[in-house]
């Protein structure tokens, strides 16, 4: 019989006095994949943090949890993989000094020895940051390459099992995709537990194995994750489920109509100086209507983010023009160009769009204040009547930005969003960081948006299944330059491109994916 890695009986956490688990019994045992899946706030973190031995120091448990069974009296040797977020990471050190020292202080061993076993680590995996690049800090490296480091950085501690916490987290779709593949293989070859903690169903089905859910500190059910991915599971276990975007859902959005004037004319532009030629370089071309919607599909770094900046007016062009509403972007005073801007809601899944210092009732009314001349009580009415269409009625107004959550933070973006009455909303990866029901909230709020405002939409993603929820046409952008373009039914019916069809697996289900060589580029 398979040793048991933990077994908590009755488990139950309080801290501050909230429960933050009641009476929990679940376990896991050597060589066995489980997953943890719950919203935030569900108990998935507790637990996790009870496994991590990271519990806050006023927290109180009762009931029993039991580590080990291996014959020897010892633990399981644990190895922790944290969220590829800079929070994992400290800024100002580099990746090499803080993995390895990591090691070292885990394993027990000298660092010089540490720092040869993290690049041995690091040795098994492509494409991964090599030893000169790892003397750079951690923001100098894509996402991608801190969850390799990281996944490296638990590898090497040999563990009997390993707690995951989310690690693709905000990953591309076909990041994640290798990312998760690179751990599995990894589990299936050295036989460790993997207990990995999420509130993405797709991951779970992803992984296989059992599958805990838990809901406001309780567990809610157990099973094979096949089971609880279909008709059988638990009600609230298929409200998860169906939260997810999926692939073959027709927008609820109005098409733009043909004869409409366009409100975005993107013309030729290129980003780069090219090197001396007798002719213009190709640039990057589309027309977006009044009340339209288009989708930018494309890995990071794929020139995405280049296009969104030169919409916004925010970096600078070697060749072409952007017409917003009918005006060159390119003959304004910087001044005239802010003025312009204002006509343009940006909302994104990243960190640091809004000021942490700011309350709800000072970011709400941010746009309208910058040109519109309301007194207070005006305003007062304006964030209330917006942050009430969100769904935050009853937020205090006085609310610091640092104290919500990450679904109250994008909620309130929404809410800036209407308030300033734009022309054109811009999306960038607007379900970044959101468990499965918020980004399903969120969907039908940015839906409900343009569907009753009727501002044309710009979404900039890599997953395919958000480009057709918010949007009826797509650009395919690789290497800055589009590759494909038309209807997003298309598309997805016979993709022209192999990377194309690359992006398109990487969220169908496996039943549905697409023939194709494999993610490129």
């Amino acid at each position: 019989m398979p040793a048991i890695i933990f077994a908590a009986d009755n488990l139950s956490v309080r801290s501050k006095g909230r429960m933050l688990l009641y009476e929990l019994t679940l376990d896991a045992k050597a060589g066995e994949i489980l997953t943890v899946l719950g919203r935030h706030g569900s108990g998935r973190e507790t637990l996790r943090d009870v496994l991590a031995k990271q519990l806050p120091r006023d927290a109180d448990t009762s009931g029993t949890l039991t580590l080990g069974g291996f014959g020897d009296g010892k633990e399981p040797r644990f190895a922790y993989l944290a969220s590829p977020s800079l929070i994992a990471l400290a800024p100002h050190a580099t990746m090499e000094s803080q993995l390895s020292r990591a090691l070292a202080r885990a394993s027990g061993i000298p660092l010089k020895e540490a720092e040869l076993a993290m690049r041995m680590s690091l040795e098994r995996f492509s494409n991964t940051p090599t030893a000169a690049h790892l003397n750079l800090r951690p923001n100098a490296h894509s996402l991608r390459e801190r969850a390799l480091a990281l996944l490296a950085l638990g590898l090497a501690q040999k563990p009997n099992a390993v707690i995951a916490d989310d690690i693709v987290s905000g990953l591309d779709p076909t990041e994640a995709d290798e990312i998760l593949d690179l751990l599995l293989k990894e589990q299936a070859t050295s036989k460790f537990a993997l207990i990995y903690f999420t509130g993405d169903p797709q991951v779970a089905v992803r992984l296989g194995g059992r599958v805990a859910v838990l809901r406001d500190g309780r567990l809610i059910e157990e099973g094979p994750a096949e089971r609880m991915s279909g008709p059988r599971a638990n009600a609230y276990t298929q409200s998860l489920f169906r939260a997810v975007p999926k692939l073959g859902k027709s927008t609820e959005g109005p098409r733009a109509s043909p004869r409409s004037e366009p409100l975005l004319q993107v013309r030729s532009i290129v980003f780069d100086r090219p090197a001396k030629r007798t002719k213009p370089p190709e640039g990057i071309t589309f027309d977006l209507r009044r009340g339209g919607s288009l989708a930018l599909v494309g890995k990071r770094g794929s020139g995405r983010r280049s296009i969104m900046r030169a919409v916004l007016g925010m970096s600078r062009l070697y060749y072409g023009r952007i017409i917003f509403d009918a005006v060159d972007m390119g003959v304004l005073s910087p001044a005239m160009r802010a003025r312009l801007r204002q006509r343009v809601a940006f909302i994104s899944g990243e960190g640091g769009v809004l000021d942490p210092r700011m309350t709800v009732y000072e970011t709400v009314i941010e746009p309208t204040r910058a040109h519109i001349a309301m007194g207070r009580a005006e305003n007062l009415q304006t964030a209330e009547a917006m942050l009430k269409r969100v769904g935050l009625g009853d937020m205090t107004l006085k609310r610091r930005i640092a104290s919500l959550s990450v679904l109250d933070r994008r909620r309130v973006q929404v809410a800036r969003a209407l308030a300033g009455g734009p022309q054109l909303v811009v999306l960038y990866e607007p379900l970044l960081g959101l468990d499965a029901p918020g980004q399903a909230l969120v969907l039908d709020l940015l839906k409900d948006f343009r569907r009753n405002e009727g501002a044309a939409f710009v979404t900039i993603t890599a997953n395919f299944a958000v480009a057709e929820a918010l949007a009826e046409d797509a650009l395919i952008v690789r290497d800055r330059k589009i590759i494909e373009r038309g209807p997003i039914a298309e598309i997805l019916r016979a993709p022209k491109e192999p990377h194309t069809a690359a992006l398109i697996a990487a969220v169908s289900p496996p039943e549905q994916a697409l023939s194709q060589d494999g993610p490129q580029g």
